[in-house]
C-alpha cells in the first residue's frame, strides 16, 4: 500500500492510508450509540476523522499506534475530515516510528556548529567545565539534538530543543552587545542549559507526550536536578555562582501561573526569560500563520484558542488556499 501524506489528502476522495493515532475520543449519537472522533496524523500535519458505525473497542486502540483508515476525505466547515469505513491497528514495519513526525527546517548540523562555538566563547572554567559535562557526552547530545521542545505550542518537531536553543542563545548574545554589564558566561551558559530538563520531561516516538518524570515535575525541576548533579562533580565550584544558575532556570517562566516557582531576580534572568519567550512566541505564532489559515479568508487565521485571538497574514505569508 503506498501511503498517502496528509498533505496530499484531498476532499471527495476515497482513501487507504496509514496514520499515527495522536488523540481519541468516544462520543454519543442522538439514539445513544457512540461514535469515534480521532486526530490522525503524520510529518506532514493532522486530519480530524470520524467514525460512526463498526466501531473497534476503544481500548484496542491507543495513542502512537499505527492505524491503516479505509474512508472518505471531505470538506466541513472549510476543514478537511475522514469520514472512516474500516479501520485496524498495523505495524511500522521498516519504517522508524520517527518518520511520522515533523522535522525541522534547521540543518542540525550548522546548529550543531553555533552550540559549539557559543560553548568555547565561555571563559569562567566552572561554567566551560558544566558545559562540557553535558553537551562533550554523546548520548546527551544524540538525545537533546533529537528531542522537540513542546508538545503542541512551539517548536513541536524532532530537533526542536535543539533550533530553541541555539536561537535564545543568539538572542542572549545580541543583547550582551547592547547591555555588556551582564555576566555573558551565566548569560550564555543558562541560554543553553535553560531546558535541558525537556528530554526526560518528553516522549516521542510517533508523537509527542510527556513521561511519568515530566508530569510529576516538569521541565524546571528536572532541569535544576540535572545541572545539580553535575555541578557536584566539579571541584569547588562556587555557591553563589550555583544558586544564580539555579535561580535563572527555575524562573526562566516568569511569572508562577506559567509554572516557575521564582520570578526573575536577577538581570540574566530576565533576559533568559524574555529570550524563551520570544522564540516561542514567534514560533508558536508561525506555525500557526503557515498551517491554520481560515478557509473564507487565506489573510487570516483560525482562532487560536491558546493565544485567544486570530492572527493577520500579510499578502507575503497568506497563499491562495487552493495552493497549500
Amino acid at each position: 500500500m503506498e501511503r498517502i501524506s496528509v498533505k496530499e489528502l484531498k476532499p471527495d476522495t476515497e482513501i487507504t492510508s496509514s496514520f499515527v493515532l495522536r488523540n481519541k475520543q468516544v462520543f454519543q449519537k442522538k439514539n445513544g450509540e457512540p461514535y469515534l472522533r480521532l486526530t490522525l496524523g503524520d510529518k506532514t500535519g493532522e486530519i480530524q476523522a470520524l467514525m460512526w458505525d463498526n466501531l473497534p473497542k476503544p481500548e484496542d486502540i491507543k495513542a502512537d499506534e499505527l492505524l491503516k483508515v479505509k474512508g472518505r476525505v471531505n470538506s466541513y466547515q472549510g476543514k478537511l475530515q475522514i469520514t472512516i469505513q474500516k479501520l485496524e491497528k498495523t505495524d511500522f514495519g521498516d519504517t522508524k516510528p520517527s518518520e511520522f513526525m515533523p522535522v525541522g527546517t534547521q540543518d542540525p548540523n550548522i546548529l550543531l556548529f553555533y552550540l559549539e562555538k557559543i560553548i568555547s566563547s565561555v571563559k569562567n572554567n566552572n561554567l566551560s567545565d558544566l558545559l562540557d559535562l553535558f553537551f562533550k557526552q554523546e548520548d546527551f547530545i544524540r538525545e537533546f539534538s533529537a528531542c522537540p521542545a513542546g508538545k503542541t505550542l512551539h517548536h513541536p518537531f524532532i530537533g526542536g530543543l535543539l533550533e530553541h536553543t541555539v536561537t535564545v542563545a543568539k538572542i542572549c548574545e545580541s543583547l550582551f552587545f547592547l547591555y555588556d554589564f551582564l555576566d555573558y558566561d551565566l548569560l550564555l551558559t543558562s541560554a543553553l542549559l535553560h531546558d535541558i530538563g525537556k528530554i526526560k520531561e518528553l516522549k516521542f516516538s510517533s508523537s509527542i507526550s510527556y513521561s511519568n518524570e515530566g508530569k510529576l515535575l516538569g521541565h524546571i525541576i528536572i532541569g535544576v536536578e540535572m545541572i545539580d548533579e553535575k555541578i557536584r562533580l566539579i571541584a569547588d565550584f562556587p555557591q553563589e555562582l550555583s544558586n544564580q544558575l539555579k535561580h535563572i532556570i527555575l524562573s526562566h517562566h516568569g511569572e508562577y501561573e506559567y509554572g516557575s516557582p521564582k520570578m526573575p531576580m536577577t538581570l540574566e534572568a530576565l533576559i533568559i526569560h524574555y529570550a524563551d519567550n520570544i522564540d516561542a512566541k514567534v514560533n508558536g505564532f508561525k506555525i500557526w500563520m503557515d498551517n491554520r489559515p481560515d478557509s473564507s479568508n487565506p489573510n487570516w487565521t483560525e482562532f487560536w484558542p491558546k493565544m485567544e485571538r486570530y492572527l493577520f497574514r500579510p499578502k507575503n505569508n497568506a497563499k491562495n488556499i487552493s495552493e497549500e
